[in-house]
């Protein structure tokens, strides 16, 4: 990571919300599969447990595919249920992720939080602990009662590593 270049992003994210504006990321040197407006909609919200553009340079690479997929549930279990849908939409398996980045956006009214988001953590703890993860909470106005959705950031590098290992295997044949 470019310890300059990620100072100038947050400096240009801390200048977009002084001026009440919202900061739109700079995606050319990425691989994104998914709808970019939902990384952007993250760094232009301040959640009660935050991410920002730092954690969002941290997860995306610029040598593998970066999946951006969004799940949504309601009723009871909608937390848990709404990173299980979003996991569910990615294009590959949960053993092909290196790195993961999610947040969860929820109603202001949604019951028993405590106990919602204990049941997301359980979900967590089942995945591989190979897997980096930064997590975020928000509210957000849209939602009514029990209803949640998930933003998830899924990277692939293990597939390019696999595929580079499997490329010098065949240089060995020659």
């Amino acid at each position: 990571m470019n310890d300059d270049r990620t100072l100038l992003d947050s400096l240009a994210v801390e200048e977009a919300i002084q001026n009440n504006e919202s900061y739109k990321f700079p995606y050319e040197n990425y691989q994104i599969i998914g709808d970019t407006d939902e990384i952007d909609r993250i760094i232009n919200t301040c959640g009660f447990i935050n991410i920002d553009i730092i954690d969002i340079i941290s997860t995306l690479s610029t040598e593998a595919a970066n999946y951006v997929v969004v799940g949504s549930a309601e009723g009871e279990g909608c937390i848990a249920n709404a990173f299980k849908d979003a996991v569910g939409k990615l294009p590959i398996g949960v053993e092909s992720i290196s790195k993961m980045l999610f947040n969860i956006w929820i109603s202001k009214s949604v019951e028993q939080q405590r106990n919602e988001m204990s049941a997301l953590a359980d979900l967590i703890k089942c995945m591989s602990s190979d897997i980096d993860i930064c997590q975020g909470f928000a509210w957000d106005e849209s939602l009514d009662g029990q209803q949640a959705k998930a933003t998830l950031i899924a990277v692939n590098v293990k597939a390019k590593a696999t595929s580079v290992v499997g490329n010098l295997a065949g240089l060995a044949d020659f």
